[in-house]
């Protein structure tokens, strides 16, 4: 939202004797609260928001009424009084900033159960090991463009996420059915069939986003903690590479499992939460999240196998509304206006063949 440059902004146009103050950047709420904290800090941060844009929007009645006020007249006297109301809240937004800044600060994220087999680098190395068997049983998209344009949307929602060091690749799998999904440390598949489905960019980036959510809330942690166990710690721990031992066993029962994993619904929503601020930071409007669903629903033969994979293994409509609701109240979905883009629409029909 650019938070800093407006307040520099607004500095300059009240005048030198302000040079030197800072209007601080309002932190994003992190997406892994508790409902309850989480909320209360967005309709903080709202508020906090709504203040700032009719602040700026006095200032620019000020300056463009007492620009060209001849000095020593009662107007000008109206307008260094005028300024000194506007600086005095301005000290009070960077104080109230300041201390919503020290809230989220303080905030004690809920933290990931720690194992040895799931530091970040083992997590990346059964992603890529799992991905490595997928690629061996499907064919991708080779078109470079296709290529090309899904890492560009997929790694501009993984670089607002809450881990955006993560080796995000985004691939497109040469299958006619509406389907996608993520695997551990970032490798994340769409089918041709959702892309081609898809009506806009915004339900092409809410899928992505949606995916990059479930890598950064380390989603796959809970099924791998299953697997270990009953596969026998000290096994998987015997080895951390290999076909047959360790990770490498690991990972094969992973991939084995693949088709009947599902994410929690707390991990669903969760995902949700933090796509919606991927949407939103990205300047991209949040209504795909849903409309893409919408349209399965009306679909002729949308409740039969053509979209049985993917409402399997994602919430389903009514929930995601529910769900999505009040974030997509936030001020800032009518500020994020882009929903469709010309290069998606080209990516879409070369999807679709001549």
């Amino acid at each position: 939202m650019g938070r800093a440059i407006l307040g520099a902004l607004m500095i300059l146009l009240l005048g030198a004797a302000l040079a030197t103050a800072q209007v601080p950047e309002l932190a994003p709420v992190p997406s892994g609260l508790p409902a309850d904290r989480y909320y209360g800090l967005l309709d903080q941060r709202r508020g906090l928001e709504a203040g700032w844009d009719a602040l700026v929007a006095e200032v620019a009645r000020h300056n463009q009424r007492c620009a060209r006020v001849p000095a020593g007249s009662a107007l000008d006297r109206s307008c260094s009084e005028a300024m000194a109301r506007l600086r005095a809240r301005l000290a009070a937004f960077q104080e109230k900033a300041q201390h919503f800044n020290r809230q989220v600060a303080s905030e004690k994220m809920p933290v990931t159960p720690a194992h040895p087999l799931l530091s970040e680098a083992n997590e990346v190395a059964m992603g890529r090991e799992v991905a490595r068997r997928v690629e061996s049983e499907v064919a991708l998209i080779s078109d470079p463009q296709v290529a090309a344009y899904m890492q560009s949307l997929g790694r501009r929602m993984a670089a607002l996420s809450t881990r955006p060091g993560m080796p995000y690749t985004f691939k497109v799998i040469d299958r006619g059915s509406v389907n996608a999904f993520a695997l551990p440390g970032g490798f994340i598949y769409l089918h041709k069939g959702l892309v081609s489905f898809a009506a806009n960019q915004s339900e092409l980036a809410g899928v992505l986003a949606h995916e990059v959510g479930h890598v950064a809330g380390r989603h796959h942690a809970n099924e791998t903690f299953k697997m270990v166990k009953a596969m026998g710690a000290g096994i998987v721990a015997g080895g951390l590479t290999g076909p047959v031992t360790g990770m490498g066993l690991l990972s094969q029962r992973y991939f084995q499992q693949m088709a009947y994993l599902k994410f929690t619904r707390d991990e669903e929503r969760e995902a949700d939460r933090m796509a919606v601020e991927m949407l939103y930071r990205a300047g991209i409007k949040p209504t795909g999240l849903i409309t893409l669903f919408e349209r399965m629903r009306r679909a002729k033969g949308g409740e039969k196998d053509y979209f049985a994979r993917f409402k399997s293994t994602h919430p389903s409509l009514e929930e995601r509304q529910k769900n999505l609701a009040p974030l997509l109240a936030d001020p800032r979905f009518n500020r994020s206006g882009e929903i469709d883009s010309a290069r998606f629409r080209v990516i879409r029909a070369r999807l679709a063949g001549p």
